[in-house]
C-alpha cells in the first residue's frame, strides 16, 4: 500500500498502532519497512504516537528517527489529535511536550479526531490540548497555523 501510494503521489495518514502490543519494535518496523516504501509523499502518523493507548516507546523511536534526520523521515508528519486525552499525569504531559519539541513543531499538525461516542468536538479537543500539554503560547500558535503539505495550495 505504501509503495502504491508513493507511485500514485498520494499522501498517507496512518493509525500505526496495532493495539496493546504496540511499542518500539512496531515503530521500527514502520520506519524501516513501511515508511521507506513511500519516500516521496507526505506520511502523517495519527495521534502523535500512532493511536490507541499512549506508547512512550513508539513515540521515543519516532522522535529519535526525526532528530537524527533518518532519510525515511524527510516527509514524516504527526497529528496531535487526542495527545492531551492520553495525559494522566503532569510527568506524562512533559514527556509528550518534550517529544513534540524533539520531532519539531514544523511537523506537528492539529487534529481533533471524530466527535462521537463522548469524544470532544474540535474546539473542546483544542482546549484540552492547550490545557493538558505544557507548551508555550508561541508553540501552540505554530502548531495551530501548520497546514498539512497535502492541503497546501500548489504553486
Amino acid at each position: 500500500m505504501f509503495a502504491a501510494a508513493n507511485r500514485a503521489g498520494l499522501p498517507i495518514v496512518v493509525h500505526a498502532s496495532n493495539g496493546a502490543t504496540y511499542g518500539a519494535r512496531q515503530a521500527h518496523v514502520f520506519l524501516d519497512q513501511l515508511l521507506t516504501a513511500a519516500p516521496d509523499v507526505p506520511v502523517q502518523i495519527a495521534h502523535l504516537w500512532g493511536g490507541n493507548g499512549f506508547s512512550a516507546d513508539a513515540l521515543a523511536v519516532y522522535g529519535e528517527a526525526v532528530a537524527t534526520r533518518r532519510p525515511a523521515t524527510r516527509h514524516l508528519y504527526f497529528d496531535v489529535s487526542d495527545a492531551a486525552l492520553a495525559v494522566s499525569t503532569p510527568e506524562l504531559a512533559k514527556v509528550i511536550a518534550e517529544r513534540i519539541r524533539q520531532i519539531g513543531l514544523d511537523r506537528m499538525l492539529y487534529g481533533s479526531d471524530a466527535a462521537f461516542d463522548n469524544h470532544p468536538d474540535a474546539q473542546a479537543s483544542w482546549t484540552a490540548f492547550r490545557n493538558g500539554i505544557p507548551l508555550s503560547a508561541a508553540e501552540f500558535e505554530k502548531i495551530a497555523h501548520n497546514v498539512a503539505p497535502y492541503l497546501r495550495e500548489q504553486q
